[in-house]
Order: C-alpha cells, then sequence, then structure tokens
C-alpha cells in the first residue's frame, strides 16, 4: 500500500475514522454522519489553509488531524461519569482518560507544527547544591 500524498475531505475524513478505531462505534461517529467535519474544519484553520487540497504536507495534515480528533473526543465524552446500577460497576470515565492519553500524544506530535512551539538549548548552572543543607542562620 502506498502512502497518501494527497486527502480530499471525505478521504481525511475516513483516515480520521480509522484513527478513532473501536471509539468510533462506541461515539456513533461516521463520516458519513458529518462526525468529522468539524474536526476536519479545525484540522485545516490549524493548518492555515482554507481548501484541504492546499495541505500538501501529508504528515502535518495528519498529526493535525489527530490532535483535533482527539480534542474533539474528550469533548465529547467529558461529561461521561461512573455509576452502579442492578448490580453492574460502570466506568464510563475511562473512555475519557483514554481519550486523554490519546490527546496528549497526538500534541506532542503535532507541537513541531506550532509556529509558536520553540526548544531551547543552553547551560544552566546553580550557585548552590539543592541537596545540602543550608546553613542555619544563628544570633
Amino acid at each position: 500500500m502506498a502512502a497518501p500524498t494527497s486527502y480530499t475531505e471525505t478521504t481525511f475524513k475516513e483516515y480520521l475514522h480509522i484513527v478513532l478505531g473501536a471509539m468510533a462505534a462506541g461515539l456513533g461517529w461516521t463520516v458519513g454522519g458529518g462526525d468529522y467535519d468539524e474536526v476536519v474544519n479545525e484540522t485545516l484553520l490549524a493548518y492555515a489553509v482554507d481548501d484541504i487540497a492546499a495541505a500538501t504536507d501529508i504528515r502535518k495534515l495528519r498529526a493535525l488531524g489527530r490532535y483535533e480528533l482527539w480534542r474533539a473526543v474528550v469533548a465529547e465524552v467529558a461529561g461521561d461519569y461512573d455509576y452502579r446500577a442492578d448490580g453492574g460497576d460502570y466506568k464510563r470515565s475511562q473512555v475519557h482518560k483514554q481519550a486523554m492519553a490519546q490527546l496528549a500524544r497526538a500534541e506532542e506530535d503535532a507541537l513541531e507544527y506550532d509556529s509558536t512551539y520553540a526548544v531551547q538549548v543552553g547551560t544552566l548552572t546553580c550557585d548552590y547544591d539543592p541537596y545540602q543543607p543550608e546553613p542555619l542562620d544563628v544570633d
């Protein structure tokens, strides 16, 4: 299978649906149902293009898309709560926890495409040893 060299909005939504995996069924999200429309819009805004055809850096598009996808999922499941009923113990908050973990990973992947992200390398010097007790000031 060849790596994609471009996307249409529909094929990008299909990619996002694949990324979401089994969670898509749990959320009831479908490509044709419009559930990915705003994710695509947010991705294009983050990429700073009006049309997906102008998003020529595929790795950037996918990274930004995964980030926006998991942001949308986190928002969708934010109100899920744990409950007990009829002898069952339902931990719906686990979905939110998993979505937050995926969001953190997607954010790491997307950071390199954020124009405000910067890494600085330098030397840090410290005048004291934080592991040595400071002398007491006794008068």
